[in-house]
């Protein structure tokens, strides 16, 4: 285990220290319309210079559907028998990976997932592949070289008759694994003690991060989670906390650097990015990491203090930054909520709404020249 150092250095700037920001880049927005025919729908991933994406929704007769997105054109795609539940991540060889969701099964008491790489024109399910053909997968992350990281979990099931003398079934999950999928082969990865891990992310030299459960006597509430690297070449890294039970390395760049989550203790966590042995803390109130680039810049989720609503961050070179203060020309009243993505030309996708009960719209945010 690595021993992890916790260090702050961080200005978060809001309207009051907007001064402070200059060093920082600032961006125009972009709105992203959604699919012709669709209800609802959000991009998951788009490519460094913005022109190629993936996602899923809501069409308009009640299903979930996949689509890309192609200079501003979309193509929905056909998934027979189960619908595309979520896409999760992408590449620039136009493949992409998620969960389908197929019909119910008998006698398993939960809503199955399927896991899948789309590739080569055709909707790939792994689940045949894994160990025991588990009823529940996910496709989580995609490099450029097409491997994939991902997660299944095993389940017990029981049986439970009612007073009206039916039978209810009912399924929980018992394990959890975490996997890699190449060259047609899948990989299990290792745990820290409790047959319990996952995956969502890789990178482009087969690193993988996600988190596992440490063997523990203590309740479900405080069971141990930790935030994981499980390097191409075998093991497994456990990053720790911020001293609190839970943790979670979410992204991954080439360069081996991590951004995630950590508790504090048990009712607070902050964002973190991690590089070379040493988890720096971006101290911003119930920050969540989502996305990091190869240069080292993060995106992600907190919320402010005294505000009913979350906001979009980025952080480079020890300063976090509030996105809404660096975008030039956002529509009046919009907040910027959350960011998916960040690219390696800098780029970011984010999700934004005017208010709690409006529908969550997204914009590409891209840098001003010379800021």
């Amino acid at each position: 285990m690595k021993t992890n150092k916790r260090t702050i250095f961080v200005i978060v700037c809001g309207l009051a220290l907007i001064s402070t920001c200059f060093a920082q880049p600032r961006y125009t927005s972009s709105p992203i319309q959604i699919p012709p025919g669709f209800s609802s729908a959000a991009l998951t991933w788009i490519s460094d210079d913005g022109k190629t994406g993936f996602g899923s929704g809501w069409n308009v007769l009640g299903a979930t559907s996949c689509f890309t997105y192609q200079d501003g054109s979309y193509t929905t795609f056909s998934t027979p028998d189960s619908g595309c539940g979520t896409v999760r991540a992408g590449n620039t060889r136009g493949e992409f990976v998620g969960t389908l969701s197929p019909p119910l099964k008998a006698g398993f008491g939960s809503v199955p997932e399927d896991a899948f790489v789309y590739r080569n024109g055709d909707f790939m399910q792994l689940n045949d592949l894994l160990p025991g053909q588990p009823p529940v997968s996910f496709a989580m992350g995609i490099n450029e070289n097409g491997d994939v990281a991902g997660v299944f979990q095993t389940f017990y099931t029981f049986s439970t008759t009612l007073q009206d003398g039916t039978t209810r079934v009912t399924s929980s999950p018992s394990q959890q694994f975490a996997f890699v999928y190449s060259n047609g082969q899948v990989r299990l990865l290792p745990d820290l003690g409790a047959q319990w891990s996952a995956a969502y992310a890789i990178n482009s030299n087969g690193d993988v991060v996600g988190d596992s459960v440490l063997r523990s006597d203590l309740g479900p509430a405080d069971i141990p989670v930790h935030a994981a690297i499980f390097p191409h070449d075998g093991g497994i890294i456990d990053l720790g906390t911020f001293g609190g039970p839970r943790s979670s390395a979410v992204a991954i760049n080439s360069k081996g650097q991590v951004a995630g989550w950590a508790n504090l203790d048990a009712n607070n966590s902050h964002a973190f990015f991690y590089d070379g042995g040493m988890m720096t803390e971006i101290p911003l109130p119930g920050g969540n990491a989502t996305s990091i680039n190869d240069g080292g810049e993060v995106v992600g989720t907190y919320w402010p203090d005294g505000d009913q609503s979350q906001h979009a961050f980025y952080y480079s070179g020890g300063n976090a930054v509030d996105l809404n203060t660096l975008t030039l020309d956002l529509p009046a009243g919009v907040v910027l909520e959350s960011a998916q993505r960040i690219t390696n030309q800098g780029l970011i996708l984010v999700s934004a709404r005017k208010s709690p009960d409006e529908p969550l719209t997204q914009f590409l945010l891209t840098p001003v020249a010379g800021s």
